[in-house]
């Protein structure tokens, strides 16, 4: 996938993720890659130019919340591997973002929230 690509795609779930405001993205009835909890799963990092991407743009819409940047991007890596990830990025790309993920993004957003 190209960088451009990526920018795209990381620009998409940061902002699902990291906005205060309500999420826009057209949901889709598809659910997200079947995957375990985030507490049976091993940690997965992503790659270091996906991380950078994610984390500078979430903390452009987040006021600067790094630590609250990097919490929800620890719980992504957490629950979705990055192939799963991958997949989900395709559905994103035609603006149909899995229901799961949605839900998934909106827990881990408020269980970071108040990271200082």
């Amino acid at each position: 996938m190209t960088k451009n690509l990526w920018l795209v795609v990381v620009t998409a779930v940061f902002s699902m993720a990291c906005a205060t405001g309500s999420n826009n993205a057209t949901r889709n009835s598809t659910p997200a890659p079947n995957t375990a909890t985030a507490t049976n799963k091993p940690d997965n990092d992503y790659p270091a130019e996906v991380r950078a991407m994610f984390l500078s743009g979430c903390q452009k819409t987040s006021t600067g919340r790094r630590e609250m940047c990097e919490c929800i991007l620890d719980k992504i890596e957490k629950r979705y591997t990055f192939e799963e990830f991958s997949v989900i990025e395709a559905s994103m790309r035609e603006n149909k973002a899995p229901d799961q993920f949605i839900e998934f993004l909106g827990g881990a957003r408020a269980a970071c929230i108040n990271i200082k």
